[in-house]
Order: C-alpha cells, then structure tokens, then sequence
C-alpha cells in the first residue's frame, strides 16, 4: 500500500512537471507565431510599460513573459516541441491502448489474475517511457535557460505548488470542491 502511494505522489509529481512542461513549450510557440515588431514601433514615443500579465489566454501562466525568453530561446523550445512531438504522441498512444487494454482484462467477460498482472506491468512501462520522455525534453528546455530565468522558473514552481490543495491534487475543474478529509 505505501509503494502504491509512493507511486501516486510520483506521478502526481511528474504530471506536475509535464504540465508545466506543455505550458512552456505552449507557450514558445504562440511566442514564435506572433507578429514581428515593424521599423515603424521603434519610432514611437516609449509607453509607460504595463505590469506583465501572469496569464495567458488559455488559463496558464504566461512563461514567454514571465522568464523574458529571447527569441532564439523561442525558435530552440520551438525546434524541441517540433521533434519531441511525434515521439509524444506515440507514448500517448502507448499509454491509452495499455490502459485499454489493461481495462478490459479487469472488466471483461473473462478475468484472469496473470493476464490483468500483464497489462498492469505494460501500463507501467508505457507511463515510464512517457515520463521519461518528458523528462528528458524538460532537461533539453532546462539547459536552454539562463540562471537568472532558471531561478525564476523555480519560483513559478514553487508558487504553483503552494497553491494546491493539502492534498496535492491539482484543483477539479468545473466540478465541485472535494470534501475535507476526516
């Protein structure tokens, strides 16, 4: 039972990680799809800059702002979204046909203790490989940061963390709170 919590707060972890992964990389490429600025804006008067919006449209924060990627930071989070893309979505793929898979041993017309005990290790291996896919293009996006933006990414992390529930679930969106525990 401990190993299975262990195992749950892991991947809760993970997830975390992975989101703010997608949030990044999400967030790179509105960036690069964005106009470019024309001669024209350089001649007009300096605006009272605006506080920089910690949201962006989707419900995220805003990480192109907030950690002030260049734009040759923008075009590599870019190229690294691009080529870790299809290999993501193959892991996805993996990690719902085991589910599936692993679904219908448990709730089929024929139940067999070995055969759930092998969908059950294939899940696993198929939720490994995805995680450490994301991992790895997290360590890929990490090197690209500098210090200062390093230090800051962790502070976004932090603060997100302090805002989840006692729990560490994420919040349940558009459903009701969960009860306290008793």
């Amino acid at each position: 039972m401990k190993r299975d919590f262990e195992t749950g707060r892991r991947e809760r972890a993970l997830g975390f990680c992975a989101a703010l992964t997608a949030l990044l990389l999400l967030a790179c490429a509105a960036a690069t799809n964005a106009r470019a600025q024309s001669p024209e804006d350089d001649l007009q008067p300096p605006q009272q800059e605006q506080p920089p919006r910690p949201r962006r449209e989707g419900g995220g924060p805003d990480l192109v702002r907030l950690l002030n990627l260049s734009a040759e930071q923008r075009a590599e989070i870019a190229r690294i979204r691009r080529e870790v893309a299809p290999q993501t979505r193959a892991a996805n793929l993996r990690v719902r046909r085991a589910r599936l898979a692993l679904e219908e041993a448990i709730y089929g017309a024929v139940t067999d203790e070995t055969v759930i005990e092998q969908r059950a290790a294939e899940l696993a291996a198929a939720e490994g490989a995805r995680s450490l896919l994301r991992a790895q293009t997290e360590l890929r996006i990490r090197r690209l940061l500098t210090p200062a933006q390093l230090d800051a990414f962790r502070e976004l992390r932090l603060r997100a963390r302090q805002q989840r529930p006692p729990d560490g679930r994420p919040p349940r969106l558009g459903r009701r709170p969960l009860p306290p525990h008793q």
